[in-house]
């Protein structure tokens, strides 16, 4: 039970992270240095959290479909 939460907060974070940065002006996404921190800011909730949806395939740079959850 622990886990499938864990996995749905994931998801949720990287959700989040993913909007947050859609939501910036395109020139403001420009610079590498806010690639880097994008890129940082996923790869940490990967690292941190189990059962990310990275594994799965993206989209137009948006997450995978959200994991199942009975």
């Amino acid at each position: 039970m622990l886990n499938k939460q864990l996995q749905a907060f994931n998801y949720d974070l990287r959700a989040t992270i993913e909007a947050r940065f859609r939501e910036l002006p395109n020139d403001v996404l420009l610079p590498a240095a806010i690639q880097n921190l994008k890129k940082s800011l996923t790869e940490y909730v990967d690292q941190r959290l189990p059962g990310t949806p990275s594994n799965k395939p993206s989209v137009n740079g948006q997450p995978g479909p959200a994991p199942s959850q009975p």
